[in-house]
């Protein structure tokens, strides 16, 4: 009797168990980076007084895991950059972020930045200029137009007890307030020192009025994208 029983118990545990739903698989966690390298910033070397000299090269989608723009703005991409096999990628987000000349009628290419890289004809290295080297379709070149995008300006009204102005959300970057006390304040937010690079493989180009996406240009110089060396010391 007591061996039927068992018999019957252990039957029964077997046929839950084949007849039991499989646990979900748990969902892959999102990339950790434990170091992330230092490096240098890119800066443009030229242009007006006004800027964007001094400038650091970055991505208009960094730290987004997306694609993006090549921008100039006041705090640039500053870790390791990779030249592996003619290209030019930047860490960020835990991968490297590649820049990629896109084509283009007008001798001002534009630059993005991808996961892929496709653009295998740069020349670069620490203490040096950004090149990009021959192809058929121009000649070697280190030249570069930024274009000052337009920024509209944040004006705040804040009634408030005591401490600074808050400030307000905005994906533009370095946007500090510019007035503390307390009680009902306007305040006005500097607009972002931001410029859009492109490389320039020619003579007689007419400089953009607008960005891809629309985005109004204000002015367009020439510069050079120079990589600081290593180490980096900020002088900030």
């Amino acid at each position: 009797m007591v061996r039927s029983v068992t018999f019957a118990l252990a039957a029964l545990l077997a046929a839950s168990l084949t007849g039991a739903a499989p646990s979900p698989a748990p969902s892959p966690s999102p990339p950790i980076c434990m170091v992330i390298p230092l490096g240098s910033p890119a800066v443009a070397t030229s242009g007006p007084p006004s800027q964007p000299a001094g400038l650091q090269l970055t991505n208009s989608a960094a730290l987004t895991s997306s694609d993006g723009h090549a921008l100039l703005t006041t705090n640039g991409y500053k870790q390791t950059w990779s030249f592996a096999g003619g290209g030019f990628g930047a860490f960020d987000a835990c991968r490297y972020y590649w820049l990629n000349i896109g084509n283009s009628t007008s001798v001002l290419k534009p630059l993005t930045w991808s996961l892929t890289k496709v653009s295998t004809n740069w020349i670069a290295g620490y203490g040096q200029n950004l090149v990009a080297a021959a192809t058929p379709e121009y000649f070697q070149t280190d030249r570069f137009v930024a274009c000052k995008l337009y920024q509209t300006p944040q004006v705040v009204s804040t009634d408030y007890v005591s401490g600074p102005v808050p400030t307000p959300p905005s994906s533009t970057v370095d946007i500090p307030a510019t007035s503390t006390g307390s009680g009902p304040v306007t305040t006005a937010y500097p607009v972002a020192n931001v410029w859009a690079l492109y490389l320039q493989t020619g003579l007689g180009s007419t400089y953009p009025t607008q960005t891809e996406d629309g985005t109004q240009i204000v002015e367009c110089v020439e510069t050079k994208i120079y990589i600081e060396p290593l180490p980096y010391v900020s002088t900030a």
